[in-house]
């Protein structure tokens, strides 16, 4: 379920960049014809900073004691290979009783949360340690889900992944709330390393 989701998130990110990349440009005003009523996305709003991504070890971003306070049981030695993201992500586990759940945290440092915001038409702007996030139900995926996307600098987020291993545990609300609560005990971590 998680290679899904990942694919998901990452198939809308791709699309945009091939339509970008497949635009002609032409001189002239832009803007939209007259009696258009075209949306556009919304933007983020501004960061309080920058907290780069580049070079964080994933499981540097969660500590034990915060691990404990998630009610997990344990981080998983190594970290796992996520080549839809181009990055490794820290698992954290929690599986000694029901319900079983984990969450995936990744510092994503070539692809940032404005993507994540225009390619997903299930978000939602919330913030993270005073970060702006994306709260999204991944592209394709038609189990309740609710990943994290903290834009923490240009081009750059932190990603959680929260993947409910128990079936029928939690409502969408319960899996954001904790997805958040992962992404800020990350938060907080990155901005000690930074």
């Amino acid at each position: 379920m998680v290679d899904q989701r990942i694919a998901g998130v990452l198939l809308a990110v791709g699309a945009t960049a091939l339509l970008v990349s497949c635009t002609e440009t032409t001189t002239g005003t832009a803007g939209a014809p007259a009696g258009s009523t075209e949306a556009s996305a919304p933007a983020l709003p501004e960061r309080p900073g920058d907290l780069p991504v580049a070079g964080i070890e994933p499981c540097a971003l969660i500590t034990e004691q915060q691990a404990n306070e998630l009610q997990m049981d344990r981080i998983a030695a190594g970290t796992e290979r996520i080549k839809e993201f181009g990055t490794r992500a820290c698992r954290v586990v929690k599986d000694r009783e029901q319900p079983y759940y984990s969450y995936l945290i990744m510092p994503v440092p070539s692809s940032g949360a404005d993507q994540v915001l225009q390619n997903n038409p299930e978000t939602q702007l919330t913030e993270v340690g005073g970060f702006p996030t994306v709260a999204t139900r991944p592209v394709g995926v038609s189990d309740v889900a609710c990943d994290m996307a903290v834009d923490v600098a240009d081009g750059q987020m932190v990603y959680v992944m929260i993947d409910p291993i128990s079936d029928n545990t939690f409502d969408q609300n319960q899996l954001c709330d904790m997805a958040k609560a992962a992404a800020e005990a990350a938060v907080a971590t990155l901005k000690t390393l930074r």
